[in-house]
């Protein structure tokens, strides 16, 4: 199977354009060349890479499967089955098998801002479930915004809810004398 995601341009200096086909297997190579690029400018703590390619994963995946493929998570009650079944039917019927994924990366030497878009019809970002509540912590669902939001230092999502936006600052380095004096003192 060949993974259908493709770097279009390099648009700046450390700023990158995706477009990703309703592909599960085209997420995790996308990742790991944005670690890869982050790395190469010194984003080399692996606490933040982790963070970072969680709240891509999961985005990247929602997208996907609730906003191109419009799956919805309450499918995954005992059994993920019927979710995934349902979304590999859907990646080959019209209308969503021409929708796709597009990922800006902007990596700066201080902070990186992830744009992920999809082609579905969004959904209402201020009605979301509070994981946490007593209601909802047994379910099988409903976990991955709420980690994005955990592990992200900004989140923004756009109407119609199919655009979300995602910012890190780069932590300071243990190499770093300034913040290693802040910590004495």
């Amino acid at each position: 199977m060949i993974c259908t995601a493709k770097q279009q341009v390099p648009v700046g200096q450390g700023e990158m354009f995706f477009e990703l086909e309703n592909d599960p297997m085209a997420i995790p190579p996308i990742i790991e060349q944005l670690m890869s690029d982050l790395a190469h400018r010194g984003w080399d703590d692996e606490l933040a890479q982790m963070r970072l390619s969680l709240a891509l994963q999961e985005a990247l995946s929602n997208a996907l499967y609730h906003g191109n493929l419009e799956v919805s998570s309450s499918m995954m009650t005992e059994s993920t089955d019927p979710f995934y079944q349902l979304a590999e039917r859907r990646r080959l019927v019209q209308p969503y098998s021409n929708r796709m994924i597009q990922l800006v990366a902007k990596h700066e030497n201080e902070r990186v801002l992830y744009i992920i878009e999809d082609q579905g019809p969004g959904f209402d970002f201020t009605k979301l479930p509070d994981p946490t509540h007593e209601e909802n912590i047994e379910r099988f669902n409903g976990r991955g915004l709420f980690l994005i939001r955990n592990v992200m230092d900004e989140v923004t999502f756009h109407a119609p809810g199919n655009r979300i936006q995602m910012v890190m600052h780069k932590p300071p380095s243990l190499d770093d004398p300034d913040y290693l004096q802040g910590l004495v003192a």
